[in-house]
């Protein structure tokens, strides 16, 4: 059968570098006459690493990175711009993503509307998953390692006939952490079938299910203590707790319950910054440590179902129709923010005037919440690509598709608080001094002193349809190539209100209004243009080729409204590039130098509550409440980004990459800065606009760098395999990522950056025979030198990466 346009080709993969890629447009083009940044992250390479996971894969992508955070597990930043979900087979997902199922990773860089509709602009990760091949292969994977890894995988393909062949991935996992508590057990089949039935039809099928169970653990230690001296008096150096009703709070010692706190109660203060190695409050607690303790967990069980029909009608027209299910159901136990606070204790006296042992004493207070959230989402795609040939050579692959993605979400959360009063918070306080001692696992009070009160209940129906057309053309005998985008989008939210009743003192949320209330349909426009120019083609094995594009991104606010009540247009991510591309010795060397410039446009910004009071009060403005209200900046990433691929010989690859971007921010909160200059005008006291001033001085006066920023980041890796002599079957690798320091903050006057790293990876393996069944060993250690490392993404957000780690593999191919 002759390849469909719509096809992932991955014949032509050599070592570390891939030619094709359908992410650019969901048919197959050459990477080298596509005017987009695209890296492919192959099965080579996921090999090579030992990758288990979407986020181990990643660190190697140019201008991407993971960024760790324990709470959202799908958010990766792309030339400095994060994006909360990534992609898989060009649909939106959600759910977890290990390696067993993934054929190859491909980053797509810059604002890209035109096949995924809404996206970050700053980039995404688009997954390709395994399909069923015609021939007769499998394999058994066994993997240990570190903190008790035990993982094993089966990869199984089989050729039913001249027409039909199905693929069984599955796998066992389960991993320790070298923090405290922490685990990962996984789950997961994956079914893959391609049945052609005539000659110019193909249709495939798959579905994967999984489960996922885990103890998420927390941050990193914020420093809220170093400003209170118990030498000095009870009072100094603490902050008043204010607020409603719900900011009363207890702290449960584990033998009785406690009121520690209220409304107006002061507890110790510090900076807000997390404790890392520049900290020199660093070695208060180890690493290791994490006081939500072994009954956090995150659990997942989720499944996917997809089926493609792709049908040739004539000898360049192709349709393809796809539809996509993925279903996912979380239950989670988890600790707000508190839980990483280290505080000094502020009470010289207990509640009932006793004296406070622990007075001075540093700890950690846990509140614990229970959360169910589910996401149905159903994807309809149709596709046709008609190949048209004109005279002088020109081709236009003419593409257009319309798809529609229905995506609903419903979340419970229970916060445990005070039977006999409702609105007073439980939290679980443990000093520094009993960890290791003091039973840290969670359950309502005894005796019936908490209950489970119904803090949030939300559901809402997302719904966006795009008319997307493209058309992919060449010229002068191929050596000029275009692509140009068109794609409309209408977007919908529809949500139903929680019924709210009273319990004891406060409310609760309890189920759901029975109608739908419907936000006023978004409809927006994207277009996307570029090109490519060989200015050399094939001289002598070597091509030169100049490249640039105009790119446009979408990503819709649902029901989100300004500090005037206005609802807030969708962002809009407006990227340019322009680059050079080399290649040397008939493609065996690669090399890519791309400039990029991108404006975020309606860039979000959260308001509190107490910025709009205070401006209320000071000016009359009737600025509107609600969790909802904020106001926009629009944040411009440029840079430059070069990539390196080498396979000089069968025997060699190489990949490597470096990125820089620098990022900005104009049109600053243009609906509160006439507020601030308006007091500034005025010569108010500062105390009397503190809340205004906070949040708009530094987007004012520190407009040219905005974190978390990254200016620099380097990533390679290599591997050599001997094929002859006595080291015949011996291979030896590794890699390195650099990061330089990240921009987090301002404290004070004064800039606040996370520590630079370099990071080393090795790779020992080795091919035998045994049994006349080929063996692959490898053994790959992580963090080879063991550097002390750490992921922020904000003052006080930051997660520890791992120490040194080892991995050790054993492949059996039948």
């Amino acid at each position: 059968m002759e390849l469909s346009p719509f096809t992932v080709r991955t014949d032509k993969d050599v070592g570390y570098r891939s030619l094709f890629s359908n992410s650019g447009s969901l048919v197959s083009e050459e990477l080298r006459n596509l005017p987009l940044s695209i890296s492919v992250l192959n099965q080579d390479l996921i090999e090579d690493i030992a990758a288990t996971d979407i986020f181990e894969i990643s660190k190697y992508a140019a201008g991407g990175e993971y960024i760790r955070n324990p709470t959202n597990d799908t958010q990766f930043n792309f030339r400095g711009i994060t994006n909360n979900w990534q992609t898989r087979n060009f649909f939106i997902w959600y759910l977890p993503t290990d390696s067993f199922s993934i054929d190859r990773m491909e980053v797509l860089r810059g604002p890209n509307a035109l096949l995924y509709g809404d996206a970050a602009p700053g980039g995404l990760a688009n997954i390709i998953t395994k399909r069923a091949q015609f021939k007769d292969f499998s394999r058994v994977r066994v993997q240990v390692g570190s903190w008790n890894r035990l993982r094993g995988e089966v990869d199984y393909n089989k050729q039913l006939g001249k027409n039909l062949a199905v693929r069984l991935n599955l796998v066992d996992s389960h991993t320790n952490d070298f923090r405290d508590y922490r685990k990962q057990d996984f789950r997961g089949a994956h079914l893959a079938a391609t049945y052609r039935p005539f000659k110019n039809t193909e249709v495939r099928v798959e579905a994967e299910i999984g489960e996922l169970e885990r103890n998420v653990g927390t941050f990193m230690f914020v420093d809220q203590f170093s400003s209170f001296d118990p030498a000095v008096s009870a009072t100094a150096g603490t902050a008043v707790r204010t607020g409603d009703a719900n900011n009363y709070y207890i702290s449960y010692d584990g033998n009785t319950a406690l009121r520690y706190g209220a409304a107006g109660f002061r507890r110790s203060n510090g900076t807000s910054l997390v404790i890392d190695q520049t900290s020199p409050f660093y070695g208060i607690a180890p690493r290791e440590w994490q006081f939500t303790g072994p009954s956090a967990f995150l659990n997942r069980d989720y499944s996917q179902l997809s089926a493609t029909i792709q049908q040739r009608l004539f000898e360049k027209l192709t349709l393809e129709a796809t539809v996509n299910r993925q279903d996912n159901h979380n239950k989670q136990l988890r600790s707000d923010f508190n839980s990483l606070e280290v505080r000094r204790d502020a009470q010289p006296t207990l509640p009932d005037g006793s004296v406070n042992p622990n007075y001075g004493e540093l700890y950690v207070d846990n509140r614990f919440s229970k959360d169910r959230f589910t996401n149905h989402v159903t994807d309809i795609r149709l596709a046709a690509s008609y190949l048209l040939e004109l005279p002088f050579g020109v081709e236009q692959r003419l593409v257009g598709y319309w798809s529609d993605r229905t995506d609903s979400f419903q979340r419970r959360r229970w916060g445990e608080r005070f039977a006999s009063n409702p609105a007073v918070q439980v939290y679980r306080r443990t000093y520094f001094d009993q960890y290791g001692t003091k039973d840290l696992s969670w359950e309502l009070l005894n005796n019936g002193q908490s209950i489970l009160f119904g803090d949030s209940f939300a559901r809402n129906i997302n719904s966006l349809t795009n008319r997307s057309v493209a058309a992919l053309g060449s010229y002068w005998d191929k050596r000029v190539h275009t692509m140009v985008g068109y794609v409309r989008h209408y977007w919908n939210v529809s949500r139903r209100n929680a019924v709210i009743v009273p319990v004891g003192n406060t409310t609760e949320q309890v189920g759901f209004q029975p109608d739908w209330i419907a936000a006023d349909e978004i409809r927006d426009d994207s277009l996307n243009y570029g090109g490519v120019f060989h200015v050399l083609r094939d001289f002598h094995g070597a091509t030169v080729s100049l490249v640039g594009n105009y790119s446009e991104a979408f990503q819709p606010t649902g029901n989100v409204f300004d500090v005037f009540n206005e609802t807030i247009p969708p962002i809009k991510g407006q990227g340019k590039e322009f680059g050079v591309r080399l290649e040397l010795m008939a493609g065996k060397v690669v090399i890519a130098a791309t400039k990029f410039n991108i404006d975020v446009v309606n860039n979000r910004v959260n308001v509190a509550q107490n910025v709009r009071d205070e401006v209320n009060s000071l000016f009359g403005a009737g600025l509107a409440g609600g969790s909802s209200a904020g106001d926009t900046n629009t944040l411009n990433s440029k840079g430059f980004e070069v990539e390196l691929t080498l396979n000089p010989t069968k025997q060699w690859t190489l990949t490597a990459n470096y990125s820089h971007a620098d990022l900005s921010q104009t049109d600053v909160l243009p609906r509160l800065l006439p507020y601030w200059e308006q007091a500034r005008a005025a010569n108010l006291p500062v105390t009397q606009y503190v809340n205004l001033n906070n949040l708009v001085s530094p987007a004012v006066t520190n407009a040219t760098v905005v974190a978390p920023e990254r200016k620099h980041v380097v990533n390679a890796f290599t591997r050599y395999t001997f094929s002859s002599g006595p080291l015949a079957g011996l291979t030896i690798g590794g890699g390195a990522n650099y990061r330089s320091s990240a921009y987090l903050g301002i404290v004070g006057t004064s800039y606040y950056y996370a520590p630079s790293s370099t990071v080393f990876s090795g790779l020992l393996g080795y091919k035998l025979k045994v049994f006349d069944r080929a063996v692959d060993l490898a053994l790959n250690v992580n963090n080879l030198t063991d550097k002390l490392t750490y992921t922020g993404f904000a003052l006080g957000a930051a997660t520890w990466d791992a120490p040194r780690e080892y991995r050790l593999t054993a492949t059996v191919r039948f």
